[in-house]
């Protein structure tokens, strides 16, 4: 069983540990998958006149066993002082992730990519200019079909960066514990891909709460997938069907007995293939209806962005994806998970 024993906040500046804040609270993780900064940090501390608070960085790290894990790296976006009745000053922290820095770095110029670059090549170039070295993305052969100037002037890098994973089949970008950048290509949530058990035999879960009920609802849910690539400086138009024909789906043209159609157009793609990918995508996505649960844990550090989570519980058991999760550090620290059952309707 995991034994908590500690936590700290270091401060880092210029890639090297400076200090330490001392926390008069127990500081706060969010993961919030929907959002395109995942990760923030929420803190108080006492106030350091030397910390700069413009340009350090704060990264928690718990102790489990007395083996330290890091929980992020963040930069803070608003500290705001606070004088106790005691006459103690002390700082309001909130601070988000790497993401930030991808964020607030926007083009000076009109950028330019030269079709055949590879959409990998162009992310990394993308991170470097906001000052981000270190990412791990599943490699891909893609490469971009025709010269690239889609973007106004001031756009942000994040922007860009998530619009190219997308024409890949990616997922956004997010930044792990460790404060590296990472993506993969996106997976149907399955027991195979399970990244986390809990309940029986496995982590232990505590104070189950419902937050919303599972509806099957058929009115505008398509069943049929018409995904367009019609640009005009690609040699010809692409288009990708998908169709929903399961019959253990209960919106499936199977099961309907009619064709809902739902036409989708995008401007660029890295391929045909890329683009049946979308179109299925799609389809999965739209079968994939679950019911959302919270619970309480342990806290546990090895948690991502939108894991893949087995549940062993009479009630909730089966596969669920987390939307997002809570970590509280302290002495009784837990972590509270919001997660979405994996379920066909």
């Amino acid at each position: 069983m995991i034994r908590y024993s500690g936590y700290r906040v270091d401060v880092i500046r210029g890639g090297a540990i400076w200090g330490g804040l001392r926390c008069t609270a127990p500081p706060r993780i969010d993961m919030n998958a929907d959002a395109a900064i995942t990760r923030s940090l929420s803190l108080t501390c006492a106030a350091d006149a030397n910390v700069r608070w413009l340009t350090d960085s704060l990264r928690p790290v718990l102790y489990l066993d007395g083996e330290p894990y890091s929980l992020g790296v963040f930069y803070p976006v608003s500290c705001r002082e606070q004088v106790t009745e005691t006459g103690e000053v002390l700082m309001n922290v909130e601070a988000y992730d790497r993401a930030y820095l991808l964020s607030q770095s926007r083009t000076e110029t009109r950028l330019h990519f030269a079709a055949g670059t590879g959409y990998l090549a162009a992310v990394d170039s993308l991170l470097i200019a906001s000052g981000i070295s270190l990412r791990q993305i599943i490699q891909t052969s893609a490469v971009l079909q025709t010269a690239r100037e889609d973007w106004d002037i001031g756009t942000s890098r994040l922007d860009i960066v998530n619009q190219f994973l997308s024409e890949i089949n990616y997922t956004n970008l997010w930044f792990d514990g460790t404060g590296w950048a990472r993506s993969s290509p996106m997976v149907t949530p399955s027991a195979v891909n399970s990244q986390h058990t809990y309940g029986g035999p496995g982590r232990e879960m505590r104070k189950i709460r419902r937050s919303a009920t599972r509806e099957t609802d058929s009115f505008g849910v398509a069943n049929v997938y018409i995904v367009i690539c019609d640009n005009p400086d690609y040699p010809l138009p692409m288009q990708a069907v998908s169709v929903n024909d399961s019959p253990l789906s209960a919106l499936s043209t199977l099961q309907l007995g009619k064709r809902i159609v739902q036409v989708v157009k995008l401007d660029n793609i890295a391929s045909a293939a890329a683009l049946q990918t979308y179109a299925d995508n799609l389809r999965m996505q739209s079968i994939m209806r679950g019911q959302v649960v919270e619970f309480e844990s342990p806290l546990y550090p090895d948690h991502g962005c939108r894991d893949v989570i087995t549940l062993n519980h009479p009630e909730y058991g089966g596969i669920w994806q987390e939307c997002g999760w809570t970590m509280t550090l302290g002495v009784d620290g837990t972590m509270t998970h919001r997660v979405e059952r994996v379920v066909l309707v």
